[in-house]
């Protein structure tokens, strides 16, 4: 029995199977409510697109929890696909994503990144709270054996925290040999 799409961001747990192993997962989103969505207006999802034309899920936080699933589940090594690792993204990891996204929707809503006034201006706490859930995605991955400090074509990525540590010696590696070359030329 292969991964039900069709069972996606519903309350049933167990959406089918991935080579032979079960996959539970906590996908549930809420149903799409235009009238107190802040977000209505930047929508590019048909929010009327069900078979009997009334609303359904919120299609943005759907579109994207499928969308981190299927990146996950991409990524993921053969030898770390395990009933467990696919209970730990169904039922950790996607969730985590799921709050992510719904605090990036209420960031979006955001007039100012700042609330107070007068001498009490501080940074609004939706901000911390995406770092702190981004750290935890972060951890989860790994704890799957996900390396998130690889890109896809299997080069090193860059440390946002810590930044690229060889930047300078190749772009001075480059530089020497540039000049070396020039010259070369001015010698001949």
């Amino acid at each position: 029995m292969p991964l039900r799409k069709y069972e996606l961001n519903t309350t049933k747990l167990l959406k089918g199977r991935i080579e032979g192993k079960r996959f539970p997962i906590w996908d549930t989103v809420k149903d799409c409510n235009e009238e107190e969505c802040l977000l209505v207006k930047e929508c590019l999802y048909d929010r009327k697109s069900n078979e009997n034309g009334s609303e359904g899920k919120c299609k943005m936080q759907g579109h994207f929890l499928r969308t981190m699933m299927d990146i996950v589940l991409d990524n993921l090594p053969a030898e770390r696909c395990t009933e467990y690792s696919l209970q730990k993204i169904g039922l950790n990891l996607l969730p985590l994503y799921k709050q992510l996204v719904s605090l990036q929707m209420l960031e979006q809503t955001l007039d100012d990144i700042t609330i107070g006034d007068g001498d009490k201006v501080k940074i609004h706490p939706v901000y911390k709270e995406i770092r702190i859930v981004t750290k935890d995605i972060d951890k989860c991955l790994r704890s799957l054996g996900i390396d998130i400090n690889v890109t896809a074509d299997g080069k090193k990525a860059v440390d946002s925290a810590t930044g690229d540590s060889d930047y300078y010696d190749e772009m001075m590696g480059d530089h020497e040999e540039e000049a070396q070359s020039h010259k070369k030329k001015r010698e001949l």
